[in-house]
């Protein structure tokens, strides 16, 4: 309405002036006079309405504003919305940072435990080995100790065949006031006897007779009972005695019994030596041997020599 009046006020202006200066229009006299003004009044209802907003810009200014507060709004709420998402992420991080050092520190303590229970059975490993060290090492003592307290049973058990005498023969009977005869074969018995507490096995006697020279020219050693071909011997209980005898010939190795094809007479020299072994086995298949050696001397008595090793076969006791 307002623009109205003054489009109006403008083209009633603009219609004055092109009358007076119209070129047909007849020149103004001028005078002394003082200008005549125009003046033009607007109403205050006029002036009040150009001031005031219309309604339609009101309503337009209200959106405006609503539209900016609710922008506002929107703003505070993101605003807010992002600092507890970022203070949510920070509590995650923190929670994720404190778990993953919780979980170093259980995986140490974890290591730690794993460890020690590690020491601890390498210690009872070590322990239980030390253990069975000298629990073998008792055990080897005790087998020791029971193979030596067999032995000991076993030599306390074993046969023992021992010499008893030494006697001459004459006229086929032994005694020890028989003498020997020049120009007869030498004889000479010799008892022997078990004197152990088991029966002896395998028996095997060997016995030989030499006097005068044949002791300096004799350099044969006993040979084994597998070369005299003997393969099984007597046996001997305890206490029960036997007898061997013993005759003088060329040869006492290979002619060592009565029928001696090539027996040999005494001349009347001496030392008269009586030698010879005796083999035999227990009930565990030990072989032993008892040696023996005596000479007569001039009461008539025997003399026992000292045992030589080489009269028993090597490594038999």
């Amino acid at each position: 309405m307002l623009r109205k009046h003054l489009q109006q006020f403008s083209q009633t202006n603009k219609e004055g002036a092109g009358v007076h200066n119209s070129e047909n229009a007849p020149p103004i006299e001028q005078d002394g006079s003082a200008p005549i003004v125009h003046r033009l009044e607007i109403p205050d209802t006029t002036i009040d309405r150009i001031k005031s907003k219309s309604n339609e810009e009101n309503k337009r200014e209200q959106h405006r504003d609503r539209i900016s507060e609710w922008t506002l709004i929107a703003i505070i709420v993101y605003a807010v919305v992002t600092f507890f998402q970022w203070i949510e992420l920070n509590t995650q991080n923190i929670n994720q940072a404190t778990a993953n050092t919780n979980s170093g520190v259980t995986a140490d303590q974890t290591i730690r435990k794993m460890q020690a229970t590690i020491d601890q059975t390498n210690a009872l490993i070590n322990a239980t080995f030390e253990q069975a060290k000298a629990t073998n090492n008792i055990a080897r003592e005790t087998r020791a100790s029971l193979e030596e307290t067999k032995r000991e049973f076993r030599l306390d058990q074993r046969p023992r065949i021992a010499i008893l005498n030494v006697e001459m023969v004459k006229d086929g009977k032994s005694s020890e006031d028989a003498k020997p005869i020049v120009g007869q074969v030498l004889q000479v018995n010799v008892p022997y006897q078990n004197v152990g507490k088991t029966a002896a096995y395998n028996v095997v006697t060997h016995r030989h007779l030499l006097f005068g020279k044949q002791l300096g020219e004799f350099s044969k050693a006993e040979p084994a009972d597998s070369e005299h071909r003997i393969s099984i011997g007597d046996t001997l209980e305890p206490t029960h005695p036997e007898m061997m005898t013993a005759f003088s010939s060329e040869d006492t190795i290979e002619e060592e019994s009565v029928f001696a094809k090539r027996p040999k007479v005494w001349d009347g020299t001496g030392p008269i030596v009586v030698f010879g072994r005796i083999t035999y086995k227990d009930n565990y298949g030990t072989l032993y041997c008892t040696p023996f050696e005596f000479q007569r001397i001039a009461s008539g008595n025997w003399g026992i020599i000292e045992s030589d090793d080489k009269l028993c076969p090597v490594g038999i006791r």
